[in-house]
């Protein structure tokens, strides 16, 4: 691989921290369930897998995208190293760089699915290679983090650190330790390392070792492989639970190889649509009780162009139709998706936000109260504590959700009317409740303004008394919450939740200098 065609990881870091997305929606867990921009994501997929290895596949995948979303599937799935019908190796032989071609063609599809409210599931490791460049496991490693690094300005993307984990063709390849768990999971941390807020899943059709593998706390989605249809979701959602995998599962490529012999590609007798057909109405009712039970549907010679003898048909990214001979194709498994959900339209655009900001009489500052918004999910309108303003004040009484940001989100609309820079400031507090915390918990929120980067905001007023959350918390340290706003625009300024317990009362926004500073808020760091 040439150096001067590829990007580096170096750069790549540089650039994921200061680049803003112009798309933003956000995939996030709660509840054991998947969540886009905190609102209930019912996923259902299908494997595309080798739709970034070449520009006409990609714009093909592309093409079909609104088609696949006014049937109710709303996610895709697909890996840089691609799948038994086209595969390729498009890193450097260290792991550092990155084919430019490839990593473009893998955005161009994760920003078509952010237009469509839709996920991409991106995996980086396939079991074949025919030219490995990866030269060894610190090589790997490198490419897990140069992965998470290109990734990160979109956050409607799961990372998919392997596809089918256990696979015996893993052997002798460079990244062949991924068959066993603890290598496997060592990538996964590598990952979160890389990229703390990225959801990353993993799996495999052993379903001993995807007991392991969903149990760890490197993993937060179980991406496990059924390889025929003895292999019931519902009962292995059971096991997986009772395992103590307490987060949402996917079946990430539904029976696997057992497609291989649906030929002609997309030639599918009523013997062999029925357990498809079947796994819809489980999952779909699943859902419906609140489980986090996802599939995504898979065709090896429909989607991957691998039906026998050679020469092979070409990969397939349209709906065909009604699985017959006369009419070949997969548009019988999406009606029926459409025919049990409730997803089968594109998403409306998003509505302005109920809450404003207010100006305060006589001064330069605009003000709202957390309560105006539309509060759902585990936000809480309490009046235990005195002193708040307003008909109360909101406390976060779901789980700690530090790395899933755009959880729980609440809206407001702000326009002011002279240009300049404002500073932030949240009104909060925190009460010990139940066992002592650490001086630095239950004092952060995210906030981001016009679907930019989530940013962290903390605080550290003493324990039982109302203060103020106004700084910008990085890995480097706090940085006053200042943001740069023109009366042109009316913004959106969101909450989401971050620590447990977080109480917070009122927002406000006070002008400190007329000239806007152009830098922007960098991302969120960590703590």
């Amino acid at each position: 691989m040439n150096a001067v065609s590829t990007i580096s990881w170096s750069l790549l870091v540089s650039l994921s921290t200061f680049v803003q997305s112009a798309f933003a929606a956000t995939v996030g867990v709660l509840d054991r369930s998947l969540t886009l921009d905190s609102r209930p994501f019912p996923l259902w997929g299908i494997r595309v897998a080798s739709a970034s290895q070449t520009q006409p596949l990609t714009d093909q995948l592309i093409a079909h995208l609104d088609d696949y979303r006014a049937h109710g599937v709303n996610a895709v799935s697909l890996f840089y190293m691609g799948s038994l019908g086209l595969h390729t190796d498009p890193f450097s032989p260290d792991g550092t760089q990155i084919d430019p071609g490839h990593q473009a063609r893998m955005e161009q599809i994760v920003r078509a699915c952010d237009r469509r409210g839709m996920v991409a599931i991106v995996g980086i490791f396939y079991q074949r290679s025919p030219r490995p460049e990866l030269r060894d496991w610190a090589a790997v490693e490198n490419a897990v983090r140069i992965i998470a690094a290109a990734l990160r300005p979109h956050r409607n993307v799961i990372l998919n650190i392997a596809n089918e984990q256990n696979s015996q063709n893993y052997k002798g390849l460079p990244w062949e330790r991924v068959r066993e768990p603890a290598g496997l999971l060592d990538l996964c941390r590598i990952a979160k390392l890389a990229d703390p807020a990225r959801l990353v899943g993993a799996g495999g059709y052993d379903h001993a070792n995807n007991e392991i593998i969903g149990a760890s706390p490197h993993v937060d989605v179980l991406l496990y492989d059924t390889k025929s249809p003895g292999d019931r979701d519902l009962d292995l959602h059971r096991r997986f639970r009772a395992a103590g995998v307490h987060k949402p599962m996917v079946n990430i490529e539904l029976f696997g190889g057992w497609t291989m012999q649906w030929q002609p590609p997309g030639v599918y007798p009523a013997h062999a649509k029925a357990p498809h057909l079947a796994a819809i109405d489980d999952v779909a009712a699943a859902q419906a009780r609140g489980e986090g039970l996802y599939i995504s549907f898979h065709s090896s010679p429909w989607l991957q162009g691998t039906a026998a003898p050679k020469p092979r048909e070409p990969m397939r990214f349209d709906l065909g139709g009604q699985g017959t001979p006369e009419a070949p194709g997969m548009r019988w498994f999406f009606e029926h998706v459409r025919a049990k959900t409730t997803t089968s339209s594109p998403p409306a655009p998003t509505a302005r936000p109920q809450a404003h900001f207010e100006l305060e009489p006589g001064t330069q500052a605009w003000r709202c109260e957390v309560e105006a918004a539309s509060a759902g999910s585990h936000w809480r309108l309490e009046r235990e504590h005195a002193g708040f303003s307003g008909d109360g004040y909101l406390a976060w009484r779901g789980p700690h959700v530090k790395h899933q940001p755009g959880t729980a989100i609440l809206s407001y609309g702000l326009r002011v009317t002279e240009p300049g820079e404002y500073r932030m400031s949240i009104r909060t507090r925190r009460d010990i409740e139940g066992a002592p915390r650490a001086n630095d918990h239950v004092n952060d929120v995210f906030v981001r303004m016009d679907r930019g980067p989530w940013v962290k905001v903390s605080h550290k007023t003493p324990w039982g008394q109302w203060g103020e959350m106004k700084h910008f918390s990085f890995e480097t340290g706090l940085k006053d919450a200042v943001f740069s706003l023109t009366p042109v625009n009316e913004y959106r300024f969101e909450i989401a939740a971050r620590s447990d317990n977080v109480k917070i009362d009122s927002i406000r926004f006070a002008r400190v200098a007329a000239t806007p500073d152009p830098a922007a808020p960098a991302p969120a760091g960590k703590k």
